[in-house]
């Protein structure tokens, strides 16, 4: 498998002080697949991997005009940004990327529902907190009504504690 590429390793047999010199070995000097795999999860952990579809559009758009190319870096963050947040969500099966990694079956398959439903989970989480007054945004955008909800103790950006009735800042 591509994405745990030592899977191979442990399924070659070799065991005890085999295996551990095998391990030392890749570690030491690394196939160029798994040179490549590290790289290409290194631009997938900082947002900026290669995009297609309506990204590459906005891009060659950007590149006509010298002054926005600087710009050209940030719409692929942007993108990845927010593929992965589609990718932790139930919106998920909604990317064709995911639809592909669910049908390629074995680990890759299970990373995939993995990140979407902790993902998922952890959002309805913290809905659930936030509908229950136990952790706090902004507040209301009318400042007459933010003073009043402060005038109770109430903090903003904060988590709430009903056992000592106290507020914690998260910011």
């Amino acid at each position: 498998s591509t994405l745990f590429p030592y899977t191979t390793l442990f399924r070659s047999g070799l065991s005890g002080d085999g295996l551990r010199a095998r391990i030392a070995e890749l570690v030491d000097n690394p196939t160029e697949q798994m040179l490549d795999n590290a790289a290409d999860y290194a631009r997938y952990i900082t947002f900026q991997s290669k995009t297609g579809g309506v990204s590459k559009g906005i891009k060659e758009v950007l590149r006509s005009a010298p002054v926005l190319r600087i710009i050209v870096p940030v719409v692929d963050i942007i993108t990845n940004l927010t593929k992965a947040g589609v990718e932790r969500s139930p919106f998920a099966p909604l990317l064709s990327d995911w639809r592909k990694q669910i049908a390629a079956g074995g680990a890759t398959r299970d990373v995939a529902l993995a990140k979407m439903t902790v993902g998922t989970g952890a959002a309805l989480a913290f809905a659930d907190l936030a509908a229950r007054g136990l952790v706090t945004g902004a507040g209301p955008s009318d400042p007459n009504r933010l003073a009043m909800l402060k005038a109770t103790g109430w903090q903003p950006y904060s988590l709430y504690n009903p056992a000592d009735n106290k507020y914690y800042s998260y910011t």
